[in-house]
Protein backbone atom coordinates (compact mmCIF):
# COMPACT_ATOMS: atom_id res chain seq x y z
CA UNK A 1 0.00 0.00 0.00
CA UNK A 2 1.52 3.26 -0.71
CA UNK A 3 -0.72 5.30 1.50
CA UNK A 4 -2.87 7.05 -1.09
CA UNK A 5 -6.68 7.56 -0.48
CA UNK A 6 -9.29 7.22 -2.71
CA UNK A 7 -12.28 8.98 -2.09
CA UNK A 8 -15.69 8.02 -3.67
CA UNK A 9 -18.92 10.52 -4.01
CA UNK A 10 -22.01 9.48 -5.52
CA UNK A 11 -25.18 11.84 -5.54
CA UNK A 12 -28.68 10.06 -6.24
CA UNK A 13 -32.16 11.50 -6.46
CA UNK A 14 -34.64 9.99 -3.43
CA UNK A 15 -38.04 10.43 -3.20
CA UNK A 16 -38.54 10.39 0.33
CA UNK A 17 -37.96 13.08 3.44
CA UNK A 18 -34.51 13.99 4.27
CA UNK A 19 -35.07 12.45 8.39
CA UNK A 20 -36.60 9.52 6.48
CA UNK A 21 -33.27 9.32 4.51
CA UNK A 22 -30.97 9.75 7.05
CA UNK A 23 -32.22 7.22 9.50
CA UNK A 24 -32.68 4.59 6.91
CA UNK A 25 -28.99 5.09 6.50
CA UNK A 26 -28.00 5.10 9.92
CA UNK A 27 -30.58 3.48 12.05
CA UNK A 28 -29.06 0.33 12.87
CA UNK A 29 -32.59 -1.81 12.74
CA UNK A 30 -33.67 -0.14 10.18
CA UNK A 31 -30.51 -1.06 8.18
CA UNK A 32 -31.15 -4.58 9.09
CA UNK A 33 -33.79 -4.86 6.84
CA UNK A 34 -31.89 -3.85 3.87
CA UNK A 35 -28.43 -5.49 4.60
CA UNK A 36 -27.48 -8.97 5.61
CA UNK A 37 -25.77 -9.84 8.56
CA UNK A 38 -25.06 -8.08 11.52
CA UNK A 39 -25.37 -3.95 12.09
CA UNK A 40 -23.33 -1.69 14.47
CA UNK A 41 -23.79 1.99 13.67
CA UNK A 42 -22.69 4.53 16.36
CA UNK A 43 -23.99 7.61 15.43
CA UNK A 44 -21.57 9.93 16.53
CA UNK A 45 -18.12 11.36 15.63
CA UNK A 46 -15.65 8.34 15.49
CA UNK A 47 -17.90 6.10 15.75
CA UNK A 48 -17.95 2.50 15.06
CA UNK A 49 -19.65 1.03 11.61
CA UNK A 50 -19.29 -2.57 10.58
CA UNK A 51 -21.82 -3.75 8.39
CA UNK A 52 -22.15 -7.42 6.82
CA UNK A 53 -20.83 -8.81 9.48
CA UNK A 54 -17.97 -7.13 10.07
CA UNK A 55 -16.97 -7.63 6.74
CA UNK A 56 -17.31 -4.17 6.31
CA UNK A 57 -15.34 -1.86 8.68
CA UNK A 58 -14.98 1.84 9.44
CA UNK A 59 -15.30 4.84 11.71
CA UNK A 60 -17.67 8.28 11.38
CA UNK A 61 -15.24 10.83 10.40
CA UNK A 62 -17.99 14.02 9.97
CA UNK A 63 -21.30 13.81 11.50
CA UNK A 64 -24.26 16.71 11.61
CA UNK A 65 -27.47 14.93 12.60
CA UNK A 66 -30.03 14.40 9.98
CA UNK A 67 -28.03 16.51 7.34
CA UNK A 68 -24.86 14.75 6.89
CA UNK A 69 -22.46 11.64 7.52
CA UNK A 70 -19.26 10.69 6.17
CA UNK A 71 -17.32 7.50 7.23
CA UNK A 72 -14.02 5.97 6.82
CA UNK A 73 -15.18 2.14 4.58
CA UNK A 74 -12.60 -0.67 4.48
Amino acid sequence: MTGKTNIIEIKHIIYASPDRVFDALTNPSVLKKWIEGNVIFELELNGRVELFDGWMKGTIVRFENGKSIAYTWK
